[in-house]
């Protein structure tokens, strides 16, 4: 392999703060652990950054806190120490996220446009029913996401009458439908067969081009981590640290064609050595 396919921490280094879109330092993150004293140690001094609209994969061995550290980024839960800070427009606004979790989580009363509406119905909320003039509007705004994620034949629809497959895009289009300044992803295509989980490989990448999003999407699957991602971040066995940070030099988005190509299987076997803690380098 030559150069360009090392570990880019000098790259990632040279972001500042106006490239970043998320910046994490000196990450720490334990749990009490019942009945002890002790504490667990998931995530251990884990520092890297996120630039504006790039697309960062994170893989790892099982317990690594892959999921954990999303939910840090996510606010929904609080590290025990170091810093996580998400750029925004204003300072002086919240930052705007999309969270895609691994089961889509959708609420089988609503229909589909109104599962994918709810995230802007929330933020107007006023402990009132959101008027049903006002309903409507936010129906015609988020039905584009709903196109963009190949479901504007199915609105009117509840999740029990959809596949697995498109409930994941209701998953989707539901996160992108509050215009996210960051996407977070939490292996979102784990549960779905082979063939729609490719399917919905190249629709993301559609979507990633088309949005200003910064992306960070965890998966165990490292051949999916290189096809999609600008940079994998490898975690090594729990507590988790950066091992590496690898570029994929391909433009995205990238055909599946690339799956066949030396430099697609050479970066995944760098990454396959890294994440089993081997040396794969040449």
């Amino acid at each position: 392999m030559n150069n360009m396919n090392l570990p880019s921490s000098a790259e990632e280094s040279s972001l500042t703060d106006g490239d970043s879109s998320i910046i994490i330092q000196n990450l720490l993150m334990e749990f009490e652990i019942p009945g002890s004293q002790g504490v667990l140690r998931v995530i251990d001094d884990v520092s890297f950054r996120v630039g504006n609209g790039e697309f960062v994969a994170v893989v790892g061995p099982s317990g690594c806190g892959k999921t954990t550290l999303l939910r840090i980024i996510a606010g929904l839960l609080k590290q025990t120490s170091g810093e996580v800070s998400v750029v925004t427009e204003s300072p002086h606004t919240l930052p705007r996220l999309g969270f895609v979790s691994q089961q889509a989580n959708l609420y089988p009363w609503r229909r589909v446009i109104d599962n994918v509406s709810f995230g802007r119905e929330l933020k107007q909320w006023n402990g009132k029913w959101t008027a049903p003039w006002k309903r409507k509007k936010i129906r015609d705004e988020v039905m584009p996401y709903l196109e963009l994620v190949g479901l504007k034949d199915f609105p009117r629809y509840f999740p029990h009458q959809i596949s697995g497959g498109m409930q994941q895009r209701v998953n989707l289009a539901r996160a992108l439908a509050i215009n996210p300044e960051v996407l977070l992803m939490d292996e979102p295509f784990g549960a779905l067969d082979a063939q729609t989980r490719e399917n919905l490989q190249d629709e993301l990448q559609k979507i990633a081009l088309s949005s200003d999003a910064s992306i960070i999407f965890i998966t165990h699957d490292i051949r999916e981590a290189v096809y999609l991602a600008d940079r994998v971040i490898v975690l090594t066995p729990r507590p988790g640290k950066v091992r590496t940070s690898v570029r994929v030099p391909a433009v995205r988005p990238r055909a599946p064609e690339y799956q066949l190509t030396e430099e697609f299987n050479d970066l995944v076997r760098l990454v396959w050595h890294d994440v089993h803690g081997e040396s794969g380098r040449q």
